[in-house]
């Protein structure tokens, strides 16, 4: 519908009708589509579509200018939801005598749950020379701790599940290392089949490891994809309080997988019965 020439503006404001409905739930990764009508009495001049976050931040979506003797408008837009909060979409409208008018609905976008388990206390003891006994190794797939002996004497392609072991030596101390890296000088595990390729970051900046539920897992990946120090498939110098963050190998069964491991206490040096405890949240 088109404005005559001699047309009087008038006071009434373009009303803006966004159709979509009120208050939806949608998980990220979903598409949204907004879509509705604009009817201006004045001529239009355009309209802004807005997308505001839960602390305020505005995105502009699209800024449409309008020529030409236009009242009547529709729109509609796909938009593709990347993370989770509560979001309003705005449409506002402006017509030819300045007049303005909105219209907005609001959205909640609910994470998607990646499943992770916790395991409150792990104990890993340091290997000793000639003892081939000493459960030094762990698996987050089973959240078992296994010795040589039971990873090289059994029918099971246990190997395969090892994602680290533990060490104490005599300048890196307190150390974790993934199978592919671990020091022969403390254990030769030239005789497994497989020797997994984990990765760890030292993420001691984390908060929340408390918080942190069997919905988390992509907080846990988060973790390890965003902190700033480097991969390696050797740890160091372990402190009680520390925590890091691995990816296992991407060739285990289930491709690579993400946790997070604090440790709570370590337990003399490279003796009989000395030890790491930890605790570990696993991406399941």
């Amino acid at each position: 519908m088109s404005c005559d020439d001699d047309t009087d503006p008038t006071t009434d404001a373009p009303v803006v009708s966004i159709t979509t409905a009120d208050n939806q739930t949608f998980t990220v990764g979903d598409t949204i589509t907004v879509e509705g009508t604009i009817e201006a009495p004045n001529e239009l001049t355009g309209y802004v579509v807005t997308i505001t976050d839960s602390t305020g931040n505005s995105t502009e979506v699209d800024n449409v200018g309008v020529s030409g003797p236009i009242t009547s408008e529709s729109f509609a837009y796909e938009i593709i939801t990347e993370s989770a909060g509560v979001f309003t979409f705005t449409v506002e409208a402006t017509d030819t005598e300045g007049l303005m008018s909105v219209d907005s609905i609001m959205v909640t976008v609910e994470k998607v749950a990646v499943p992770a388990m916790r395991y409150s206390q792990v104990l890993l003891f340091v290997p000793l020379q000639g003892d081939t006994s000493t459960e030094t190794f762990y698996s987050s797939s089973s959240n078992e701790t296994y010795s040589r002996d039971e990873v090289e004497n059994t029918p099971d392609p246990v190997s395969s599940t090892i994602d680290f072991g533990y060490y104490y030596g005599a300048t890196d101390n307190a150390s974790i290392s993934a199978p592919v890296n671990y020091p022969t000088l403390f254990s030769d595990l030239s005789a497994w089949g497989t020797l997994n390729a984990t990765m760890f970051k030292l993420v001691n900046d984390f908060e929340g490891f408390d918080e942190l539920t069997e919905n988390d897992g992509d907080l846990i990946e988060a973790a390890y994809v965003s902190a700033d120090t480097e991969a390696t498939g050797i740890i160091t110098n372990l402190e009680v309080g520390n925590i890091f963050a691995f990816m296992t190998d991407e060739n285990k069964d289930g491709g690579s997988k993400y946790g997070l491991v604090r440790v709570t206490s370590i337990t003399g040096t490279f003796n009989q019965d000395d030890q790491i405890d930890i605790e570990v949240i696993v991406q399941q």
